[in-house]
């Protein structure tokens, strides 16, 4: 089994900031009316799949960005699932808008919700999908990441789905090593 979280943070005023660029991309290649369901002991919403045949639980963590640890701690120790078998799908600025770029066992680059995963598993040893927001250029980080998206951004990030869906493939049945050489 596998556990991929998208982050993001909860709350209509969040939908469609930088910061939720996880859920977005998430939303859109699972369709955002499907059957999720809400764990009150993870604080996180949650939907059950599989990928070729693996099983596979989705959550979106309400707990805000900052304490997203919470949530993957839960899962992590309900299904007894190791780090190694942790993806989590986030915003991240250093890379281009409407691309992506896949990493394991490393540093958070000053990601709150990253820094956060990683204290809670007490490992960086998990794959990342970072999912780029462009640059902020002279905008506080504080204020870049809570901005919304452009109606174009939000079409480029839709264009993501799919690509990050055959990143998940490739990670899960091949191996993140396959999956950096494939999709980076």
């Amino acid at each position: 089994m596998y556990l991929i979280t998208a982050l993001g943070n909860y709350g209509e005023k969040y939908t469609t900031t930088r910061h939720n660029a996880g859920w977005l991309v998430l939303d859109a290649m699972l369709g955002c009316n499907t059957g999720w369901s809400h764990s009150k002991y993870a604080n996180a919403d949650y939907f059950h799949d599989e990928i070729t045949n693996i099983p596979i639980e989705y959550i979106k963590p309400h707990t805000m960005m900052n304490l997203s640890g919470q949530s993957v701690s839960y899962a992590t120790k309900k299904h007894g699932l190791r780090s190694d078998h942790v993806i989590v799908v986030h915003d991240d600025m250093a890379i281009p808008m409407g691309q992506i770029k896949i990493s394991y066992n490393r540093g958070s680059a000053e990601h709150n919700g990253v820094e956060s995963i990683t204290s809670a598993l007490g490992s960086q040893e998990y794959t990342r999908i970072r999912i780029g927001i462009g640059n902020r250029g002279l905008v506080p980080l504080k204020n870049y990441v809570l901005m919304q998206f452009s109606d174009d951004e939000l079409v480029q990030l839709r264009n993501l789905a799919p690509v990050v869906r055959k990143a998940l493939e490739t990670i899960i049945t091949k191996g993140v090593e396959q999956a950096m050489n494939e999709m980076n």
